[in-house]
Formats: C-alpha cells, structure tokens, sequence
C-alpha cells in the first residue's frame, strides 16, 4: 500500500512538472515580448558610414529625396484580396442577353465581386504604376496589431491583442512620424489630414493633433514650425455601426480633394459644373443625412468649416502633403453580417 501511495505521489509530480513545462514552453514561444528600438531615423543621416562619396554628396539635406510630393494612404479595413481582384467570369457586361447574365453569375458570384472597377481599371491604364498585392497577415490581426505592423514594420505579439481596446501610443520610429517632419530646408512639417478609424489617434496622439484651435492665435501660430493639420477621429468600436466612419471620410474627403466652393467663380463654366458634379457623386456617398449638421460644413470662407483664420480654405485644398483616410464599413458588416450578405 505505501509503493502505493508512493506512486500516486510520484505520477501527480510528474504530471504537475510536464504542465509546468509545457506552459512555460507555450509562453514563450507563443506570447513573446518585443523590445522596442529607440533610434530614430534622420533624412540627413546616412545609412551606413561607408557610402560612396558621389552618393553622400547631398546628404547635407537627406541622402534620399522623396519620389513624391504628396500621398494619400487610403485603408479599407478587413478588405480581402478577392474584393478588389476583377474577374471577367463574373462580370455582367451590358451587351450580354439577361438569360446569359443569370447562368453566367448563378451559384459563383457574390456579393463582394466585380465592386471595384477602378482597380481593374487603373491596372490596365497605368500597369507600371498599379500593382494589387496579396498580404497575408498572420495573427493577431485586431486593427491596432496591425496599424503597428504597418506604421512601424515590427512584428505585433499576441500579448498586445489586449490593448486592441485601450491602445497606448507608439514609441518607435514609423514612416507617420517621418511623415510629418520638415521637408529638406523647410522651417515647417509638413502639413497633415487624418479621417476615420480612431484607433490611429491611441496610437499617435503626438503626430495626429489637429492645430485648428491652435491657429486662432496669428501670433504665435507664424512662431510655431509645426505643419497644420486636421484630425477627424470616428469611433470604431460599434460593429453595429457599419456607416459612421465611412460617412466621415467620404463626406470630409472632397473638402481637401477639391477646390472649394469658392473658387468656382473664378472657372469657365464648364470647368465648374464639373467640379459640382464631383462634389454632389462625393455627397452622394453619405448614407446618413446627419452627417451633413456637422460644424466642419459650416460657413466655407476663409476662417469657417474646417479653416482658420490662418490656414482657409483655398490652403487646405492646396497645401495638404500626407491624407490618411481609414474606413471601417467592411470591417463591421463583415463582423455583424459576414462577407456574404448583400450589404457588403
């Protein structure tokens, strides 16, 4: 009896010693930490010390200039490759008899299919400049695992998917923080729109801090060597919800996109009736008449909607250098609905 006994003990010991270690095998390999890196890059630093002389011979300034002057990074979350792939089995073209339509969609197209045009469209106008690339992301894939991933180039950990919700701010170097720095020999940054998902602004409350208010103050704001910027977070939260963020981007969107109202009466006629009808298929976009009572429609002139007194609005139109615009309608009909339903 006591061998026994003796035996249970040694089992349960076993037993309890093999958990133990299979847990601290799974922690670590499965919810690893990172460290995070506290250098910064600089446009005038050179990349490695023994770079050749011809090609050092401006990095007084930047070593690399820009290939662009200006950029929009256009997010549609939770967008899979197969919405924006064309496929010309599942197109409907208006030649083809309505029989032949039917047999030709009937149990293979869905709902998501043939809705992006312009993709197809801009890949066979311009092929050296439009390329659709599959990215496979492994997990976690929660917004803020992947804005980091994104922003920063690390890699995200599952011990972070918790901080989806409350996300605290990043504090190494991204192309955001880059993109916002004074251009070569220029006393300001560079000038700054952000429109949508609000975890963007957890992540970079430093970089996206919209300078409205801030521009109230003449004085002190030709002191400052910040660039303007205006920041429209939305709450990302409700999958509910699948057209608040939306809204907010498509309605504010054509305010920095197209020249206002206002200068219409300097075009020719023609000139201006087509800048009104590319203003009304941007209205049309908005799905919720509310949107529309917000303070930034408000008086267009140069220190009303979402000018000021120091930036109006002829300079928001003309002088933005980076647009981020993060759309969430997808992401929460996929979670609500799924990708099958009619109203993706």
């Amino acid at each position: 009896a006591a061998l026994a006994v003796r035996g249970h003990w040694t089992l349960s010991a076993v037993l309890v010693a093999v958990s133990a270690a299979g847990l601290w095998l799974f922690a670590r390999g499965f919810l690893l930490t990172r460290m995070v890196l506290p250098d910064r890059s600089d446009a005038s630093a050179l990349p490695y010390a023994d770079l050749p002389a011809e090609a050092s011979a401006g990095a007084a300034c930047e070593w690399y200039p820009p290939k662009f002057e200006r950029a929009v990074v256009l997010v549609v979350d939770a967008m899979r490759v197969d919405f924006a792939a064309w496929s010309d089995g599942l197109s409907t073209t208006a030649g083809a008899a309505e029989g032949q339509i039917a047999e030709q969609r009937a149990g293979r197209a869905k709902p998501y299919h043939n809705r992006l045009p312009v993709l197809a469209t801009l890949g066979a106008r311009r092929p050296e400049q439009t390329m659709l690339y599959r990215f496979r992301a492994d997990p976690p894939t929660t917004t803020l695992q992947r804005l980091k991933g994104l922003t920063t180039g690390q890699l995200p950990t599952f011990i972070d998917a918790g901080s989806n919700f409350a996300g605290s701010a990043i504090d190494e170097d991204s192309w955001l923080r880059a993109a916002v720095a004074p251009r070569c020999g220029a006393r300001r940054g560079r000038n700054l729109v952000f429109l949508g998902d609000d975890t963007w602004t957890s992540l970079f409350p430093r970089e996206l801090t919209d300078t409205q208010a801030a521009e109230g103050d003449t004085a002190q704001w030709n002191a400052s060597t910040a660039g303007w910027a205006r920041v429209r977070p939305f709450p990302s939260l409700n999958v509910w919800d699948l057209d608040t963020v939306d809204d907010g981007v498509f309605s504010r969107l054509p305010l920095f996109l197209l020249p206002p109202e206002s200068a219409e009466k300097d075009m020719a006629a023609a000139q201006a009736d087509e800048l009104r009808a590319r203003r009304l298929q941007w209205r049309q976009l908005v799905r919720q008449p509310h949107m529309w009572a917000h303070a930034d429609f408000g008086n267009a002139s140069a220190a009303g909607g979402m000018a000021s007194s120091s930036v109006g609005a002829e300079q928001l139109h003309r002088d933005w250098d980076v647009i981020i615009a993060h759309g969430l309608g997808v992401d929460h009909c996929g979670h609500r609905f799924g990708p099958d339903h009619p109203a993706i």
